[in-house]
């Protein structure tokens, strides 16, 4: 009457009880890390909106569109991660004022530094093509 009954190793069962914690420990870390990454890239890259970058991040797993955008949304602006920001904000503090050779004047289009010119008072820019004036 009970010969029907297979009797399956012990070992046996505990494989599958194996296997089934593998496989969802797996997709919750899954999860986890993909609601995380755009919150990351953005700190890393220095954004100023990382913060909202990461509640989107993390709101894109339930609607997925949200996280598309954080995405795309974490590698726009600083890429300059924060720890090299503040060195050169520190170097600026102690040299607020660059001093600018004499001999140079700026264009006022693009900005760039020109030699003063040797006669006369007026010279092309190199850049943008305007005139510029000593």
């Amino acid at each position: 009457m009970f010969e029907s009954i297979s009797r399956e190793p012990w070992y046996g069962i505990a494989f599958d009880f194996f296997a089934a914690a593998v496989i969802i420990i797996g997709a919750v870390l899954a999860v986890v890390l993909i609601g995380w990454t755009p919150g990351h890239i953005a700190r890393r890259r220095g954004h100023p909106n990382a913060a909202a970058i990461n509640v989107c991040g993390w709101l894109g797993l339930l609607a997925w569109p949200c996280w598309f955008v954080a995405a795309i949304w974490a590698y726009t602006g600083p890429s300059a991660p924060p720890a090299k920001k503040a060195e050169a904000d520190q170097e600026r503090a102690l040299d607020p004022v660059p001093a600018e050779p004499v001999d140079t004047i700026l264009c006022s289009m693009c900005g760039a530094r020109l030699r003063k010119p040797t006669v006369g008072c007026r010279m092309k820019c190199p850049k943008c093509d305007a005139l510029v004036s000593a």
